[in-house]
């Protein structure tokens, strides 16, 4: 879906007769899309982008033919009412509903501030709603730039009109398109992309500056979710008034050293005196606006055991919803009891969604719902933060923020972030994100795996771009405080449908999710913003949790061992790496929109204090093909000695074999043509250690296809004191 305005510019267009309609052809459905003809030419431009800049054919940087199109979007496109700077064009509705439609461009764009040429493929239904996938460029270049997508058109009998709409975001912006493609037939756009061919291995380029120290990274980083409700989700036995066994050493032995509590929905309604004492002298709670209750058996204390058990601490979210800020306050000097033992405390988890949507299903208790106007947020952001500073000014509040990393993820409140930094930045400390859960399936167009996968895989570089759009956010828009401001990333981990009835909703435990994982956690590592980071979650007995049942006992599953190869063989200290690896393309699946020159191999790489030891994590996400690396280890020597940690299995869909509690669940998908999914068990996901022999500064290393690989290199003592950034990384 879109935002209110832009929804409203269809409409507008639509329902005002201004498009032509276009004529249908055998391969390219658009009428005149390399502007060779004179203009309109079946374009037509939104009326209300009128006076806000240039439209014109150009004869310079053509793809195909003798011209191209053009938009110079001057300061008025920026700030005012209505919309960008563009023109659109109609497509047939009827012949193409419940069918692909492939598109592609070429496209440039230039300008001295930010900067963003788009091509969008727009479902419109007589009710407003709006389907679409869209094209970007936003990197300035001398040349056009390549970028094809899909929109899957949905069989929806009230969709009344297709647009392919070209614009320009910004001011001062020059933007250019040529031989623009809509059509049913794949190869017509280009098709396919992806990662679908087998073949000769592969081969990457590898250099480690191990004398330019990124950052120390945040142990904080490492960690994961818990929920309070149904005794932990099975962490705590109420029978015995313990841990239960196994999960206990699954969470020890995972590494994590932060916890965050009480839970992400359930935090909203959560009321911590209700979770302390004699525990039989404790009440049962409704978790939410649902129709039913709770032992309250698992509440701070036991939180704060489980986190002291594993060498962490907690972060605690609080409820503005239906608590107070003195309850708030209470709570803070509870924990504290004559010695701080949390010090991040968030204020509400999702306040910006709308929960329940409606009064349909479970959800019919009449319990306050989670829809808080940013405005509203920040004034209790405001009051939280000042009744909990009272009783500890050292801890850090993190604001509860909006900030997907999928333009087409539906937003209530668009302008979230802008509001509560504006009206609050001075009582945040970090911001508190929800926006690495992906690939986010809204909906299932029939997509095979490898083809969801892909996309998954890629989406990391959405969440890298999307980090970086906040901070700039941070510092524009939070006055004075900005730079005291970190971002953390509450809840992230691999998402694709919660419908029980949906192909994917158990495929969180795959290989496939895994390596996502790892990806992922690289990119938050080389984000120098991000300090905090929760992946959601450790234990369910449903399809989210990062342990499960497996025959009647709680197992790790794969996404588990991905942290565990950061907590377990990784070092302190971020160092510089540059990676020179194949590349693939993907469309936009659900959340994960299409990204161009996707690196099959990713590495990072860390040393430890003395700089005696090196550390390299890389990540091979092609399916089918190993991946040969020539690694420059900079100047770093191996002594030697050296390990090989290797994390993989049978398939991309390979996975451990938990079960999902309950009835119901619809048969998954299953990637073809070696699918293992079905066939999940104590086999499918491994971790194996090889011992190798490196010396010197140079290693070459075979990484298997589907796989993630530690190596952890001891060097030379001699080496370690040729630099003088060796002097001291022990400095946050």
């Amino acid at each position: 879906m879109m935002t209110g305005i832009f929804r409203a510019r269809l409409c507008t267009l639509f329902l005002g007769g201004c498009l032509l309609a276009a004529a249908q052809s055998p391969a390219n459905l658009l009428q005149n899309p390399s502007f060779e003809n004179a203009l309109p030419g079946g374009w037509s431009q939104d009326p209300s982008s009128a006076g806000k800049g240039l439209i014109y054919r150009s004869e310079a940087m053509v793809e195909q033919g003798k011209y191209s199109l053009r938009m110079f979007a001057t300061r008025l496109n920026s700030g005012t009412a209505g919309g960008d700077l563009g023109v659109t064009q109609t497509l047939p509705v009827t012949p193409y509903l419940g069918k692909p439609l492939y598109f592609s461009a070429w496209m440039n764009v230039k300008g001295n501030g930010p900067a963003t040429a788009l091509v969008r493929l727009i479902g419109l239904t007589s009710s407003g709603n709006v389907y679409f996938r869209q094209l970007k460029q936003d990197v300035l270049t001398d040349r056009l730039v390549f970028h094809q997508d899909l929109l899957d058109v949905p069989n929806d009998p009230t969709l009344i009109a297709l647009f392919l709409d070209c614009s320009v975001q910004g001011s001062d912006v020059l933007a250019t398109f040529d031989n623009l493609v809509v059509s049913d037939d794949p190869s017509v756009a280009n098709w396919p992309m992806g990662q679908f061919n087998p073949g000769p291995d592969l081969d990457a380029n590898v250099v480690i500056h191990t004398d330019e120290v990124v950052r120390r990274i945040p142990s904080t980083l490492y960690g994961m979710n818990l929920e309070w409700v149904n005794a932990g989700q099975g962490l705590w036995d109420d029978t015995t008034g313990t841990f239960n066994p196994d999960a206990l050493d699954l969470a020890q032995n995972l590494g994590s050293s932060l916890w965050r509590f009480p839970g992400g929905l359930f935090a909203d309604y959560y009321h911590w005196r209700d979770g302390v004492g004699p525990p039989d002298q404790r009440p049962a709670d409704r978790p939410g606006p649902v129709d039913y209750s709770s032992t309250n058996s698992f509440g701070t204390d036991e939180a704060l055991q489980l986190a002291q058990s594993t060498g962490g601490t907690l972060i605690i979210t609080v409820n503005p919803l239906t608590g107070t800020p003195q309850e708030a306050a209470d709570w803070v000097a509870y924990v504290n009891n004559g010695q701080r033992r949390v010090d991040r405390w968030e204020v509400g988890n999702e306040m910006y969604l709308q929960f329940p949507a409606d009064s349909s299903g479970p959800y019919v208790l009449g319990a306050p719902t989670i829809e808080i106007p940013p405005a509203d947020y920040a004034q209790r952001l405001i009051a939280f933060a000042q009744a909990m500073k009272a009783v500890d000014p050292t801890i850090k509040i993190g604001a509860d923020v909006e900030f997907n990393v999928a333009v087409s993820a539906f937003r209530l409140f668009p302008d979230w972030v802008d509001q509560v930094l504006k009206l609050a930045g001075n009582n945040i400390d970090f911001l508190s994100v929800h926006n690495g859960l992906l690939p986010g399936l809204t909906d299932d167009a029939g997509w095979d795996v490898r083809t969801v996968y892909s996309a998954m895989l890629a989406s990391p570089i959405l969440l890298k771009n999307a980090l970086a759009e906040l901070s700039n956010k941070i510092d524009t828009e939070a006055g004075p405080n900005a730079p005291n401001i970190s971002i953390g990333i509450t809840e992230w981990g691999p998402l694709f449908q919660t419908d029980p009835q949906s192909r994917f909703i158990d495929h969180v435990k795959t290989l496939g999710s895994t390596l996502f994982a790892a990806d992922l956690l690289k990119t938050l590592i080389e984000n120098t913003r991000t300090d905090v980071a929760c992946a959601f979650k450790f234990i369910d007995g449903s399809t989210q949790g990062w342990v499960g049942p497996r025959d009647g006992v709680f197992v790790a599953k794969a996404p588990y061992y991905a942290l565990q190869m950061f907590t377990h063989h990784f070092g302190p200290n971020l160092v510089e790496t540059d990676t020179q690896s194949p590349t693939y393309d993907t469309r936009s699946i659900g959340w994960a929109e299409a990204v161009q020159g996707v690196p099959y191999l990713d590495v990072v790489s860390s040393v430890d204090d003395t700089r005696n030891t090196l550390y390299i994590i890389a990540i091979n996400k092609h399916f089918d093909r190993a991946i040969t690396a020539n690694i420059d280890l900079g100047g770093f020597s191996a002594s030697g000695q050296a390990t090989a940690w290797t994390l993989d299995g049978t398939a991309i869909d390979a996975n451990t074999g938990t079960s999902v509690l309950g009835a119901g669940v619809a048969p998954q998908a299953v990637a073809a043509p070696d699918g293992q999914f079905e066939n999940g068990g104590a086999d499918q996901i491994w971790v194996n250690s090889t011992d190798l022999n490196v010396s010197g500064t140079y290693l070459q290393y075979e990484f298997p296809a589907h796989s993630i690989t530690a190596i952890v290199i001891q060097g030379n003592p001699a080496s370690a004191s040729d630099s003088d950034s060796s002097s001291d990384f022990s400095t946050p």
